[in-house]
């Protein structure tokens, strides 16, 4: 997006992806099975369903299956991991309190286009170190000229 002030032309986006990416290498853990893994769940269809896709019939068997999908961030693509722990995001509801942990993954938009090959939408739950975490929702995408940055926010299904 062209700003109209003269100082844009002098931000150079490779350089700066470079260096977030290093950053972002630095807080990637060594082992692979620790690092994050976008998940898709296996998605069904049938012949008569509601707006959502779910059978009327549960005893229907599907008309189509698409396999569930793990894309694994390897060392090609980078992604900054926040933690926050139950406690600090723990709420109160009418049924009680919930302590649930959260993530906050911010993704650049060469490595989430890599993410959205998969062309199945976006993910539905990731992995990180054993731990599932639901994907909530991938906030409004933010843009340093001609640089987007996608944050994804997920809460605990499963943590060890």
């Amino acid at each position: 997006m062209e700003t109209g002030d003269s100082r844009q032309n002098a931000f150079d986006a490779a350089r700066f992806k470079s260096g977030i990416r290093f950053a972002m290498a630095m807080g990637t853990p060594p082992t692979a099975a620790e690092r994050v893994a976008f998940q898709w769940n296996a998605d069904n269809t049938y012949t008569i369903a509601d707006a959502k896709g779910d059978p009327y019939d549960w005893t229907a068997s599907p008309t189509a299956t698409i396999s569930a999908t793990d894309i694994a961030l390897s060392l090609d693509v980078r992604a900054a991991v926040e933690f926050f722990d139950a406690k600090s995001s723990s709420g109160s509801t009418g049924m009680g309190d919930f302590d649930i942990g959260t993530l906050k993954i911010t993704v650049l938009d060469d490595d989430w286009a890599l993410v959205q090959d998969a062309n199945l939408g976006r993910p539905d739950t990731v992995l990180v170190d054993g731990n599932t975490y639901t994907v909530d929702y991938v906030s409004p995408p933010n843009g340093l000229f001609t640089v987007t940055v996608y944050t994804v926010f997920c809460s605990s299904l499963d943590e060890s």
